[in-house]
Protein backbone atom coordinates (compact mmCIF):
# COMPACT_ATOMS: atom_id res chain seq x y z
CA UNK A 1 0.00 0.00 0.00
CA UNK A 2 2.83 2.39 1.14
CA UNK A 3 4.52 1.65 -2.74
CA UNK A 4 1.35 1.78 -4.31
CA UNK A 5 0.55 5.33 -2.92
CA UNK A 6 4.54 6.79 -3.27
CA UNK A 7 4.11 5.68 -6.87
CA UNK A 8 0.52 7.21 -8.39
CA UNK A 9 1.86 9.96 -5.98
CA UNK A 10 5.19 10.95 -8.10
CA UNK A 11 3.49 9.63 -11.14
CA UNK A 12 0.84 12.61 -10.86
CA UNK A 13 3.69 14.84 -10.91
CA UNK A 14 6.11 13.54 -13.26
CA UNK A 15 4.12 12.34 -16.14
CA UNK A 16 0.85 14.18 -16.12
CA UNK A 17 0.36 15.81 -19.59
CA UNK A 18 -0.34 19.03 -20.39
CA UNK A 19 -3.48 20.04 -22.65
CA UNK A 20 -1.65 22.72 -25.01
CA UNK A 21 1.93 21.48 -24.95
CA UNK A 22 3.51 21.30 -28.43
CA UNK A 23 5.08 17.61 -29.11
CA UNK A 24 8.20 17.40 -31.43
CA UNK A 25 10.31 14.26 -32.22
CA UNK A 26 14.04 13.37 -32.73
CA UNK A 27 15.65 10.48 -34.00
CA UNK A 28 19.03 9.53 -33.24
CA UNK A 29 21.18 7.76 -35.45
CA UNK A 30 23.29 5.80 -32.75
CA UNK A 31 24.51 2.18 -33.20
CA UNK A 32 26.80 -0.44 -31.86
CA UNK A 33 25.15 -0.30 -28.07
CA UNK A 34 23.80 -3.66 -26.17
CA UNK A 35 22.89 -1.79 -22.48
CA UNK A 36 20.76 1.47 -22.15
CA UNK A 37 20.44 3.95 -18.92
CA UNK A 38 18.03 6.08 -18.30
CA UNK A 39 18.12 9.21 -15.56
CA UNK A 40 14.97 11.23 -15.86
CA UNK A 41 11.38 11.20 -16.46
CA UNK A 42 10.71 8.56 -18.70
CA UNK A 43 8.20 6.50 -20.51
CA UNK A 44 10.43 4.12 -22.60
CA UNK A 45 9.31 1.15 -25.45
CA UNK A 46 12.69 -1.33 -26.82
CA UNK A 47 12.36 -4.09 -29.29
CA UNK A 48 14.86 -6.42 -29.22
CA UNK A 49 16.01 -8.35 -32.23
CA UNK A 50 16.06 -5.49 -34.62
CA UNK A 51 18.13 -3.41 -36.68
CA UNK A 52 19.36 -0.26 -34.53
CA UNK A 53 16.89 2.91 -33.96
CA UNK A 54 16.45 5.43 -31.50
CA UNK A 55 13.92 8.27 -31.01
CA UNK A 56 12.30 10.73 -28.58
CA UNK A 57 9.31 12.43 -28.67
CA UNK A 58 7.61 15.15 -25.94
CA UNK A 59 7.46 18.79 -25.33
CA UNK A 60 10.25 20.88 -26.85
CA UNK A 61 11.22 22.18 -23.52
CA UNK A 62 11.36 18.86 -21.77
CA UNK A 63 13.70 17.28 -25.13
CA UNK A 64 16.21 20.12 -24.62
CA UNK A 65 16.92 19.13 -21.14
CA UNK A 66 17.41 15.45 -22.36
CA UNK A 67 21.37 14.64 -23.18
CA UNK A 68 21.61 11.76 -25.36
CA UNK A 69 25.33 10.03 -26.28
CA UNK A 70 26.56 6.20 -26.67
CA UNK A 71 29.85 5.67 -24.85
CA UNK A 72 31.47 1.82 -24.27
CA UNK A 73 28.16 0.27 -25.85
CA UNK A 74 26.11 2.24 -23.80
CA UNK A 75 23.37 4.36 -24.91
CA UNK A 76 22.47 6.89 -22.35
CA UNK A 77 19.67 9.31 -21.85
CA UNK A 78 20.27 11.92 -19.42
CA UNK A 79 17.35 14.44 -18.43
CA UNK A 80 20.06 16.44 -15.73
CA UNK A 81 19.49 16.93 -12.30
CA UNK A 82 18.78 20.90 -12.06
CA UNK A 83 15.23 20.89 -12.73
CA UNK A 84 12.60 20.29 -10.07
CA UNK A 85 10.74 16.45 -10.79
CA UNK A 86 7.16 18.21 -10.79
CA UNK A 87 8.48 20.70 -13.45
CA UNK A 88 9.17 17.94 -16.29
CA UNK A 89 7.11 15.67 -18.21
CA UNK A 90 7.71 12.26 -19.30
CA UNK A 91 9.79 12.11 -22.53
CA UNK A 92 8.69 8.95 -24.56
CA UNK A 93 11.52 6.98 -25.96
CA UNK A 94 11.16 4.15 -28.26
CA UNK A 95 14.50 1.92 -29.28
CA UNK A 96 15.05 -0.86 -31.51
CA UNK A 97 18.40 -2.83 -31.31
CA UNK A 98 19.64 -6.38 -32.41
CA UNK A 99 20.51 -7.87 -28.60
CA UNK A 100 20.01 -6.37 -25.11
CA UNK A 101 22.99 -6.98 -22.17
CA UNK A 102 22.04 -4.28 -19.45
CA UNK A 103 19.80 -1.76 -18.38
CA UNK A 104 20.32 1.29 -15.86
CA UNK A 105 17.15 3.04 -14.85
CA UNK A 106 16.72 5.80 -12.21
CA UNK A 107 14.21 8.28 -11.75
CA UNK A 108 10.65 8.35 -12.62
CA UNK A 109 11.04 5.74 -15.66
CA UNK A 110 8.66 3.29 -17.20
CA UNK A 111 10.63 0.65 -19.46
CA UNK A 112 9.06 -2.01 -21.20
CA UNK A 113 11.43 -4.05 -23.27
CA UNK A 114 10.08 -7.44 -25.66
CA UNK A 115 12.18 -9.88 -27.42
CA UNK A 116 15.01 -10.16 -25.25
CA UNK A 117 17.17 -13.17 -26.35
CA UNK A 118 20.83 -12.87 -24.21
CA UNK A 119 22.96 -15.07 -22.45
CA UNK A 120 23.21 -12.47 -19.59
CA UNK A 121 21.09 -9.82 -18.68
CA UNK A 122 22.05 -6.88 -16.15
CA UNK A 123 19.56 -4.80 -14.23
CA UNK A 124 20.08 -1.76 -12.37
CA UNK A 125 16.74 -0.15 -11.46
CA UNK A 126 16.92 2.82 -8.34
CA UNK A 127 13.93 5.62 -7.95
CA UNK A 128 10.76 5.73 -8.86
CA UNK A 129 10.56 2.91 -11.67
CA UNK A 130 9.09 0.50 -13.20
CA UNK A 131 10.40 -1.93 -15.94
CA UNK A 132 8.85 -5.07 -17.28
CA UNK A 133 11.34 -7.55 -19.52
CA UNK A 134 9.79 -10.50 -21.98
CA UNK A 135 11.86 -12.63 -23.52
CA UNK A 136 14.51 -15.34 -22.25
CA UNK A 137 18.06 -15.21 -21.14
CA UNK A 138 20.90 -17.87 -19.35
CA UNK A 139 21.48 -15.54 -16.42
CA UNK A 140 19.73 -12.35 -15.19
CA UNK A 141 21.79 -10.35 -12.62
CA UNK A 142 19.03 -7.54 -10.99
CA UNK A 143 19.24 -5.16 -8.06
CA UNK A 144 15.92 -2.82 -7.21
CA UNK A 145 16.38 -0.13 -4.88
CA UNK A 146 14.00 3.03 -4.14
CA UNK A 147 10.49 2.43 -4.64
CA UNK A 148 11.30 0.12 -8.04
CA UNK A 149 9.29 -2.59 -9.55
CA UNK A 150 11.21 -5.22 -11.85
CA UNK A 151 8.23 -7.68 -13.57
CA UNK A 152 10.55 -9.86 -14.89
CA UNK A 153 8.10 -13.17 -15.11
CA UNK A 154 7.89 -13.25 -19.04
CA UNK A 155 12.07 -13.27 -19.42
CA UNK A 156 12.39 -17.01 -18.98
CA UNK A 157 16.04 -17.25 -17.92
CA UNK A 158 17.99 -20.23 -16.42
CA UNK A 159 19.60 -18.63 -13.17
CA UNK A 160 18.85 -15.57 -11.37
CA UNK A 161 20.18 -13.25 -9.07
CA UNK A 162 18.36 -10.67 -7.38
CA UNK A 163 18.22 -8.27 -4.45
CA UNK A 164 15.75 -5.90 -3.61
CA UNK A 165 16.30 -2.73 -0.87
CA UNK A 166 14.27 -0.24 -0.15
CA UNK A 167 10.17 -0.91 -0.63
CA UNK A 168 10.80 -2.21 -3.96
CA UNK A 169 9.36 -5.87 -5.88
CA UNK A 170 10.29 -8.13 -8.04
CA UNK A 171 9.00 -11.11 -10.38
CA UNK A 172 11.40 -13.33 -11.52
CA UNK A 173 11.25 -16.20 -13.59
CA UNK A 174 14.26 -18.96 -12.92
CA UNK A 175 14.32 -22.45 -14.32
CA UNK A 176 17.32 -23.81 -13.03
CA UNK A 177 18.67 -21.76 -9.96
CA UNK A 178 17.55 -18.71 -7.89
CA UNK A 179 19.89 -16.17 -5.12
CA UNK A 180 17.53 -14.30 -4.10
CA UNK A 181 18.00 -11.82 -1.05
CA UNK A 182 15.16 -8.54 0.36
CA UNK A 183 16.41 -5.87 2.63
CA UNK A 184 14.07 -3.62 4.23
CA UNK A 185 10.31 -3.44 3.04
CA UNK A 186 10.00 -5.56 -0.18
CA UNK A 187 9.52 -8.35 -2.02
CA UNK A 188 10.76 -10.91 -4.38
CA UNK A 189 8.70 -13.35 -6.44
CA UNK A 190 10.10 -16.52 -8.25
CA UNK A 191 8.25 -18.20 -10.99
CA UNK A 192 9.78 -21.18 -12.95
CA UNK A 193 9.92 -23.95 -9.56
CA UNK A 194 14.08 -24.05 -10.14
CA UNK A 195 15.80 -27.06 -8.33
CA UNK A 196 18.14 -24.76 -6.44
CA UNK A 197 17.09 -21.53 -4.23
CA UNK A 198 19.25 -19.89 -1.82
CA UNK A 199 17.10 -16.90 -0.04
CA UNK A 200 17.09 -14.23 2.45
CA UNK A 201 13.96 -12.04 3.34
CA UNK A 202 15.31 -10.18 6.48
CA UNK A 203 12.13 -9.56 8.99
CA UNK A 204 9.93 -7.29 6.83
CA UNK A 205 10.73 -8.51 3.38
CA UNK A 206 9.65 -11.54 1.90
CA UNK A 207 10.55 -14.05 -0.79
CA UNK A 208 8.40 -16.28 -2.34
CA UNK A 209 9.03 -19.25 -4.62
CA UNK A 210 6.53 -20.71 -7.07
Amino acid sequence: MIRASIIAAASSLALASTAFAETVEKTYDFTGFSEVSFKGVFDVEISVGADFAVSASGEADDLDRVTVDVEDGVLSFDQGRKQERGDREAVDIVISMPALAGLDVSGVAEVNAEGVDSEAVKLRLSGVGNVSLAGSCGSLDARVSGVGELDAEDLECASVDVQVSGVGEAVVFASKSVDAKVSGIGEITVYGSPDEVTKSSGLFGSVTVK
